[in-house]
C-alpha cells in the first residue's frame, strides 16, 4: 500500500470512530435530557399541587381555644350543636352582630372531646361563604 492509501484509509477510520463516538453522546446525553425534563415536569407538577391546595383552603378560618360544653353528668349522652357554639363565640367574644346570618359550608370540631370541666382543647373550622 502506498502512504497515500494508507492515510485513506486512517482518515475512513478516524471518520468512523467520530461518528461513533457522536451516537454514543447523543445516546449517553438523551436520558439525561429526558430525566432534566422529568424533573421539571415534577416540579412543575409538585407547584401546582401546592397552588391548589391553597386555593381550596382560602375560605377556611381556624379557631381555637373555644370551650366545650360541660361533660360532667356521664349519662347525657347530648352533644353540643358546633355551629350554635360557633355563631356565640362569633356574636359573644368577637362582637359580630350579625353572626347568625353567615353560612357556613362545614363546622368541625378537631381533637379528643375534653372528659373534664370543659377547658375547650379542640378546634373549630368552619368554611365561611
Amino acid at each position: 500500500m502506498t502512504l497515500k492509501d494508507k492515510q485513506k484509509n486512517l482518515d475512513e477510520k478516524f471518520t468512523h470512530m467520530e461518528t461513533n463516538s457522536k451516537f454514543v453522546h447523543e445516546r449517553i446525553n438523551q436520558p439525561q435530557s429526558s430525566l432534566e425534563k422529568s424533573k421539571m415536569e415534577i416540579d412543575e407538577c409538585h407547584q401546582k399541587i401546592l397552588y391548589l391546595e391553597a386555593y381550596s383552603r382560602r375560605e377556611n378560618l381556624k379557631f381555637e381555644g373555644i370551650a366545650e360544653a360541660s361533660q360532667n353528668n356521664a349519662t347525657s349522652t347530648r352533644s353540643e350543636n358546633t355551629e350554635d357554639v360557633l355563631v356565640g363565640f362569633l356574636e359573644n367574644v368577637l362582637g359580630i352582630e350579625d353572626a347568625k346570618s353567615i353560612e357556613f359550608q362545614r363546622i368541625h370540631r378537631l381533637g379528643k372531646p375534653k372528659n373534664d370541666s370543659g377547658d375547650g382543647g379542640r378546634t373549630t373550622t368552619p368554611n365561611d361563604s
